[in-house]
C-alpha cells in the first residue's frame, strides 16, 4: 500500500503520519519519504509492502492518482490563522511568506479534499485516540483497541514534547531552519506548548486581519476554512 500524508502545516500532519507509519509497519513494513514526488518510491531499493509520502505540496503525478482515488491520502486541517501563528512562532518565518505558503496549500486542498480522509486539528488536539481509530478504519477497514491505545501513547502531545526537547541531532535531518528525526519526522520544538495557542495568543489583531484578508476566498467571517 502507498499512502499520501499531505496535511496543512502545523495542523497535526506529523501526528497523522506517525499513525499511518505504525499501522503499516505492523503489516509488512513501511518505507517513508518526505517528498513532493512519488519517484522516491518508484526507484527505492528497499522492498517493503508499504510506503508513505509525506508532503505539503504533492506533484502532478500524485494529484492525478488522488483524483482517480488510486491511493489513500490523510489530511489534517486547522484554522489557517492559528496554524500560521504557530508556523511563525516555531520557525520564524515572516507573515507575508507564511500567508503565501498557506495560500498554496489551501488552493491545492480546495481542489482535492473530496479524494481523501480529512481530519480536523481540534480532533487531533483533543481526541487523538479517536483520530488513530479513524485513520485505521480508513486505511484498513478495521481497528484494534490495543493497537489504537499503543499508537496514541507513543504520539500523544506530552510524549512528543518530552522526546523533542532532547532531539539527537546526529540522527536528524537539517532543514536549515530546524531539524527533524529521520524516522518519526518530529522536529526540534515540534510541540512548543502542551496547550494549543490560537492566533490571538501569538499575533496582533492587524496580523490576524492581514491573514483573513489575503486568504478571504477560502474563509468564513470568523477566519475558519470549511472544506
Amino acid at each position: 500500500m502507498i499512502v499520501i500524508v499531505a496535511g496543512m502545516q502545523r495542523s497535526g500532519s506529523t501526528f497523522s503520519y506517525n499513525v499511518v507509519r505504525e499501522l503499516l509497519e505492523a503489516r509488512g513494513g513501511v518505507s517513508t519519504h518526505s517528498s513532493n514526488s512519488i519517484n522516491d518510491i518508484i526507484f527505492e531499493e528497499v522492498h517493503l509492502d508499504n510506503s508513505i509520502i509525506k508532503s505539503h505540496s504533492p506533484d502532478a503525478l500524485i494529484n492525478a492518482m488522488l483524483e482517480k482515488k488510486g491511493v489513500p491520502c490523510v489530511c489534517t486541517v486547522r484554522k489557517p490563522e492559528d496554524a500560521i501563528a504557530s508556523w511563525m512562532s516555531v520557525f520564524g518565518f515572516s507573515l507575508e511568506d507564511s500567508v503565501a505558503t498557506y495560500e498554496q496549500w489551501l488552493f491545492w486542498h480546495q481542489k482535492m479534499h473530496k479524494n481523501m480522509l480529512n481530519v480536523s486539528y481540534e480532533d487531533v488536539d483533543k481526541y487523538p485516540w479517536l483520530v488513530v481509530r479513524k485513520i485505521s478504519k480508513y486505511l484498513l477497514g478495521t481497528w484494534n483497541l490495543l493497537e489504537v491505545h499503543r499508537i496514541w501513547l507513543n504520539h500523544k502531545k506530552k510524549t512528543v514534547y518530552e522526546k523533542t526537547q532532547n532531539l539527537d541531532l546526529a540522527d536528524s535531518v537539517d532543514l536549515g531552519f530546524s531539524f527533524y528525526d529521520k524516522i518519526n519526522f518530529y522536529h526540534r520544538r515540534h510541540v512548543s506548548s502542551l496547550k494549543s495557542k490560537t492566533a490571538s495568543d501569538l499575533l496582533s489583531q492587524d496580523q490576524v486581519e492581514y491573514i483573513r484578508s489575503n486568504l478571504g476566498r477560502y474563509l468564513d467571517r470568523e477566519g475558519v476554512y470549511h472544506w
